[in-house]
């Protein structure tokens, strides 16, 4: 509205909404801002009355504008011929400021919010030589089962956590664990023959089972 008629570029806008050294995706800023603003003001960008997007530019307030005398408060308002319009540009005020207190949260967000740690945390908890073939979580979310085959003896699956490094067998040999629900119920795979073009059988167990041994 400082410029009624003229196109105030999306730079502009950038440059007058954030510093140079804020770090917040543009462009998807100022399109939901554009959206916003036209939301309140009942307006479309297909057949505007008061925000016209210019193509690869920016955007342009087209309604008419007037000056309003000395002896009133200053501040600009539509023409009269607009009834409506004292209302609309008090929404639009509105949408303004309010588009304002939005990017300056965001900004704060991102400026004093906790920065993300980049360093992972390792625990080994298998210690055996072999081949470990499928693992899940217990429902617990501290345990582990997993399924593994260590030197000559046949694949079993094992359960174990982060606190004691020694692995409890639960027997099922031969099976390959696919999948442990939150009532810790077993998916097991077991392959028919030496090859996977045999088949395999696919069985559901209570935990408990492997744990009784």
């Amino acid at each position: 509205m400082e410029c009624p008629g003229e196109i105030v570029t999306r730079e502009e806008l950038q440059r007058h909404l954030w510093p140079g050294d804020t770090q917040v995706d543009f462009e998807s800023g100022l399109n939901t801002a554009a959206k916003r603003l036209r939301a309140a003001l009942s307006d479309s960008a297909d057949e505007p009355r008061y925000v016209q997007t210019v193509a690869r530019a920016g955007y342009r307030f087209i309604a008419p504008m007037a000056q309003v005398e000395a002896s009133e408060p200053q501040f600009i308002r539509a023409a009269p011929a607009l009834k409506k319009a004292p209302i609309q540009l008090r929404a639009l005020a509105v949408a303004l400021v309010l588009t304002a207190v939005a990017c300056i949260s965001a900004l704060v967000f991102f400026v004093s919010g906790p920065r993300a740690t980049t360093d992972a945390r390792f625990t080994q908890i298998t210690f055996d030589r072999g081949q470990v073939s499928s693992a899940r979580f217990a429902p617990d979310g501290r345990s582990v089962l997993y399924t593994a085959q260590w030197g000559q003896n046949p694949r079993t699956l094992f359960l174990t956590n982060t606190i004691s490094p020694e692995s409890r067998a639960l027997g099922f040999p031969e099976s390959d664990l696919a999948s442990v629900s939150h009532r810790g119920e077993l998916a097991l795979l077991k392959q028919q023959g030496v090859t996977p073009i045999s088949g395999s059988v696919l069985s559901r167990v209570p935990m408990t089972v492997g744990l009784l041994y």
